[in-house]
């Protein structure tokens, strides 16, 4: 009855045609993401961090009972710090968002993430450090991903909005696959030292950052119709 009765008093609007085939959609619509420079760059952006977090990830345990010698109980309240900041980060996020536009808040992830891995960089050449140190890089990492992440989706789908379910899709498909091989990477070259444990999430922050300062020349004209600041308490 209900169906019936949504039939028989609503009008379609969309005219389907030949042009429209689910194929052809999605090849559409992959060209339409990648026709943009300024989604393209944002992605570029956006799929390093889940490597470098999900490689920690993958040995943290090693790192934290195997090398530092904490205990299988203390390791399970030390990951939960990491986890901790993710959510910190996310509420620190919400109250940026009513103060700060997209752009501005892109900019202060990228100066966290590189405050967080160029600090790993020199842990990993030192192949050594106070346990303290590099789980505090971990953790400013992890919480400068709910920052970065999640404005970067932002600025990605900015000028998509009639394929933003495909692009969401890209954004999604791509940070999972690199991050899944982040973690891989990360397993395959864990040797016991804590420079293999940390040398990856310190390059994709570094790389992020590149990535980042280039702007000019992979996406000259950065812009976000959205306006993050609202109003200022």
């Amino acid at each position: 009855m209900l169906l019936g009765g949504i039939r028989g008093n609503l009008v379609e609007t969309h005219t389907p045609n030949a042009t429209e085939h689910p194929l052809r959609q999605l090849h559409g619509s992959f060209r339409e993401y990648f026709s943009h420079r300024q989604s393209v760059f944002a992605l570029l952006l956006l799929v390093l961090s889940p490597a470098g977090y999900l490689s920690i990830i993958a040995v943290s345990a090693a790192l934290t009972v195997e090398i530092y010698g904490f205990s299988i109980k203390q390791y399970g309240f030390i990951f939960a710090c990491a986890g901790l900041s993710i959510l910190a980060g996310s509420s620190f996020n919400r109250w940026l968002v009513l103060r700060f536009d997209v752009l501005q808040l892109v900019k202060l992830g990228v100066a966290l993430i590189f405050t967080a891995s160029a600090q790993l960089l020199v842990i990993a050449w030192l192949d050594h450090a106070p346990f303290w140190w590099v789980w505090s890089c971990v953790c400013l990492y992890m919480f400068t991903v709910a920052i970065l992440m999640s404005n970067s989706t932002v600025l990605a789908l900015d000028p998509l909005p009639k394929i933003a379910g495909v692009a969401s899709s890209i954004l999604g498909t791509a940070q999972n696959l690199v991050g899944a091989g982040g973690a891989i990477l990360g397993a395959l070259i864990y040797d016991g030292s804590v420079r293999n444990a940390v040398i990856i999430m310190a390059a994709t922050g570094t790389i992020t950052t590149g990535i980042f300062l280039m702007h000019p020349l992979l996406a000259p004209g950065l812009h976000a119709r959205h306006k993050a600041a609202m109003t200022r308490n």
